[in-house]
């Protein structure tokens, strides 16, 4: 990738507790805290972090969730929201890192471990909640800034500062913010077929696709 690494800024992890959410009480580990020095990553997450609801996240593709500084500068610059690393309960806050430029699939070395790019982040209520925006989930779809989550090839220890090391990249097509454009604004036929012919993909990936071509058919 060209310029410089794409490196770990800040380490965050938390456990589920029960909060006034904007449609009454909800358990999750959102209001996550920052950690320093090396930290564990296992095969479903990091040591010291759990999540509120494990059915929607508790699942090995999901192990990792990633936002990147990129996103809280604009987020500052358009929202006027100026918020901490972290605040949108990201596991890995990650500096240097743009969605436009980050691939589906992508293989990383990151400190002791290998991670790889699984999928995007679904912008959620508990987003909403934590920023003090009910209308947080239309503006992360308008602006394609969703973040996205990591599967734990082989665990280690990471820490803050670590560098990602670009392993593989099958799909080079696939960035992150390309996948989000398909599902949100404009369906890829080209991009969701390579997608679809992943041994790997996530149902839900898959459900998104079939629903995007849905709607986009509807509307030609």
């Amino acid at each position: 990738m060209p310029g410089s690494a794409i490196r770990i800024d800040s380490i965050h992890v938390g456990q589920p507790r029960v909060v006034d959410g904007l449609q009454g009480e909800m358990t999750t580990s959102i209001c996550r805290t920052r950690v320093s020095g090396p930290v564990q990553l296992n095969l479903r997450g990091l040591e010291g972090d759990a999540v509120g609801n494990r059915e929607a996240h508790g699942w090995p593709n999901m192990a990792v969730c990633c936002h990147t500084l990129d996103d809280y500068r604009y987020w500052k610059q358009t929202l006027q929201l100026d918020l901490p690393p972290g605040w949108v309960g990201e596991n890995w806050t990650l500096e240097n890192a743009r969605e436009t430029e980050i691939c589906l699939m992508d293989i990383y070395d990151v400190g002791g471990a290998r991670v790889q790019v699984s999928k995007p982040r679904a912008p959620c209520q508990k987003q909403s909640w934590r920023v003090g925006r009910p209308d947080w989930i239309d503006h992360v779809i308008k602006a394609l800034r969703t973040g996205f989550y990591l599967e734990v090839l082989s665990p280690g220890q990471v820490r803050a500062g670590d560098e990602w090391h670009l392993v593989e990249r099958p799909l080079p097509d696939a960035t992150v913010t390309a996948v989000n454009r398909c599902w949100y604004h404009e369906y890829d036929e080209g991009l969701a077929r390579q997608l679809r012919k992943l041994e790997s993909l996530d149902p839900n990936v898959a459900k998104m696709l079939d629903n995007a071509e849905n709607r986009f058919t509807r509307m030609a």
